[in-house]
Parts: C-alpha cells; sequence; structure tokens
C-alpha cells in the first residue's frame, strides 16, 4: 500500500510504504531521482533503509542504475607519442531513466575530459575520450559515471572503471654504417636464453648442473631480474636456480645460470616440461621472458659384477723338423723351474729301466780272530 494517494479525493502525495505481510511501514523520500528538474519518490521495501524502487502512477519501478560494461584502447599497444582513443561503454541497468549525468576521463588521477550522456531505462552508450601524444610508463585509466552524484541510483558502488597500461619503445632495427663504407644490420630488442640443453636427463638417485646465460640485446638496462621455473608435478626441493636474482643486466651484456637438480631414488620415471622465466624492470615496464625446457627422469642403469676370467694356453704346436728331444731341450732353456722336475724324471726312469745292471754296494760287520770287529764293503 503507498499511503497518502487517494484517487477519489485526488491525493497523490504518497508518505508511506506499507506491506502488512512482512510487516514493513517506511517512509517515501522524495527526490529527484534521475535529475530532469522534477520530484520523483524513492520507496524502501524491505525496510533495511536503503531505497530500491521509485513509486509512479500505481506502480513501483527499480532505480537507475549506471555501470560501466568496458573500456578499451586503439591502438591497443601503444607507443610514445601516440594518438590514443579511449573508448567506453555505459549501460543503465535499472527501470528508470538517468537524465544529464557526468562522465568523466582521468588519466593518473588527473582529469582530463568530462562529458554529459542521458540514458533510458535498460540502455547502454558507446563514448570516446581522446587521449593524444601519450608519454611513456605505466599509466592508469579511469572513468567514472555520474562522478557529480546527481542520479539517484539504487547500486552507487559500480560507477567506476579503470584500465592500466604500458607505453614502451618496442624492439627496434639499428643500422651501424662503418668508416670504410657499406652497412651492417643488426637487431636489437629481445631477451633470450641460450646454452640449455632442450631436455635434461638425470637418473633417479641422481644429480645434475646445467649451466647457460640469460643475454640482454634490449636497447636498455634489465633491473631487478628474477628467476623461476614454472612446472607442475616437479617437487621444489629436487631442484635450485643459481642465482635467484641478478639486480642489473646491462644492455649488450649476458649472465650465468646455473640449475642443480637433485632427484631421489623413489622418484616417478617421467618427462616434467617445464618453463625458465625471468621478471625484470624495464626503463618503461615489467615484462617476462621464458623458454621452454624438459626434465627426463630415466630408470637407473644397473652396475655389472665384477667377473675373473682364466685363460688356459693352448698347447704350443711342436715345431716341424725338430725332434721331441730338441723340443724337450728348448723347453728346459726356456724355463728354468721345469729343468729341476725334469731332470729328477729322467734320472728316476733311468734309475728304474737299468736297475738290475746297476751293482750293489754292501757294508758288512763281523769278528775277525785277533783282529777283533770289523767293516768290509762288499760290492756284487
Amino acid at each position: 500500500f503507498i499511503i497518502g494517494v487517494d484517487n477519489i479525493y485526488n491525493i497523490t502525495k504518497p508518505a508511506k510504504y506499507w506491506d502488512p505481510d512482512d510487516n514493513v511501514l517506511t517512509d517515501i523520500l522524495e527526490i529527484d531521482v534521475n535529475n530532469d528538474g522534477s520530484v520523483e519518490y524513492a520507496v524502501d521495501v524491505d525496510g533495511d533503509a536503503q531505497y530500491e524502487k521509485v513509486y509512479e502512477k500505481d506502480s513501483l519501478y527499480n532505480l537507475p542504475d549506471l555501470s560501466i560494461e568496458s573500456i578499451s584502447l586503439s591502438p591497443s599497444s601503444p607507443i610514445p607519442g601516440d594518438d590514443v582513443d579511449v573508448t567506453v561503454v555505459i549501460k543503465n541497468t535499472g527501470d528508470y531513466n538517468a537524465t544529464n549525468f557526468t562522465v568523466e576521463f582521468k588519466i593518473d588521477e588527473e582529469s582530463k575530459e568530462n562529458r554529459t550522456l542521458t540514458l533510458a531505462a535498460g540502455d547502454s552508450s558507446e563514448i570516446s575520450f581522446d587521449w593524444d601524444d601519450v608519454p611513456s610508463g605505466d599509466h592508469n585509466i579511469t572513468i567514472t559515471v555520474d562522478s557529480t552524484d546527481v542520479i539517484f541510483e539504487s547500486d552507487e558502488a559500480n560507477n567506476e572503471g579503470s584500465e592500466e597500461t604500458s607505453i614502451s619503445v618496442p624492439a627496434t632495427t639499428t643500422t651501424i654504417r662503418p668508416s670504410g663504407g657499406g652497412h651492417v644490420s643488426r637487431t636489437i630488442g629481445n631477451v633470450k636464453f641460450t646454452g640449455f640443453p632442450t631436455t635434461i636427463e638425470i637418473e633417479v638417485g641422481g644429480n645434475k648442473t646445467v649451466t647457460g646465460k640469460i643475454e640482454n640485446n634490449l636497447i636498455y638496462d634489465m633491473y631487478d631480474v628474477n628467476f623461476s621455473l614454472e612446472v607442475d608435478g616437479l617437487n621444489e626441493t629436487w631442484y635450485s636456480i643459481i642465482p635467484t636474482s641478478y639486480d642489473k643486466i646491462s644492455k649488450g651484456e649476458s649472465k650465468d645460470i646455473t640449475l642443480e637438480f637433485t632427484i631421489p631414488e623413489d622418484a616417478k620415471i617421467y618427462t616434467y616440461p617445464f618453463t625458465l622465466k625471468a621478471d625484470a624492470n624495464l626503463k618503461f615496464r615489467k615484462k617476462t621472458y621464458s623458454t621452454d625446457l624438459n626434465l627426463l627422469i630415466k630408470e637407473k642403469h644397473a652396475i655389472p659384477e665384477e667377473t675373473t676370467t682364466t685363460t688356459i694356453p693352448e698347447e704350443e704346436e711342436k715345431p716341424e723338423g725338430k725332434s721331441l728331444l730338441s723340443g724337450l731341450i728348448s723347453l728346459v732353456t726356456a724355463k728354468p723351474i721345469v729343468t729341476g722336475i725334469v731332470v729328477v724324471i729322467i734320472i728316476a726312469i733311468i734309475l728304474w729301466k737299468f736297475r738290475e745292471k746297476i751293482p750293489r754296494i754292501e757294508f758288512k760287520t763281523g769278528y775277525e780272530y785277533g783282529k777283533g770287529w770289523r767293516k768290509s764293503l762288499f760290492i756284487s
């Protein structure tokens, strides 16, 4: 119920809003909701001391609500000295029109331009601002809708939008002209990693150190260069970067980067793609440079057991044209240790063969009268 409206007696000044079902009784606010110069009636329909509706001709409508849909730049990546068009899309999402409100355009909190706009309920509008001769560096673009707060809105917290942009010198090609005539060209404007293998192979339980370089081929110095590895599934304790940062890498300078890997015995046999990154502060902005590598964790190869091989020498062939005796003599001459053995064997054979012909020598002891006991030699 709207208390204060009586069509019979033509009383048309709403004073109270009453909802007996929800036990709500609130005052109605007289205010120029849409900045059209006339008074409207704002209504708090739930008793939370916030106005959500506007009363008109026996009906309740949602209050206006202005918001920023998008902010875009053209060109999208400007360089110092460019003229840039900043395009903004603004929409009225409420059920009531918004008239003659201000849209403010600011760069780095400095107001540059204001525009006046009117939007019917549910309508949107695209407007552009000129940002000429843009300076280098990092900048913040801010758009504020209804900056003078003349529209009574259901939501006042969504009236501001911002966009950050970095204006920097692009990579260029410099031509060097030697004194002897002609010219030599070189490209300046890139940062690259060199010396790293595409795939780093390590056995489980092993470790490996790989060293490469980062080269600054830009036309200005790099500051606060910080290194990191971006990899999924690889434990951070398995690797380290030495050093983790450089305070400065001058233009034309290269610096060493060492990657150390220590892989545990229970690591998964797997190939991990990873990215080596360098975050740096440049003259005009911050930028990240990277290179893609792979870590291949392999199965450990078994260490073969030590074995001892004994080679049995082949029997020497008897030289042609030589007798057994001459061969035996040669063997005895070449190997003195064998000589004694051979001699003993020969003597034994001779003694055995001629044992019957060898005289026997005996000593006998007897007593001879008058001479006493005497030993006698007998040969048979």
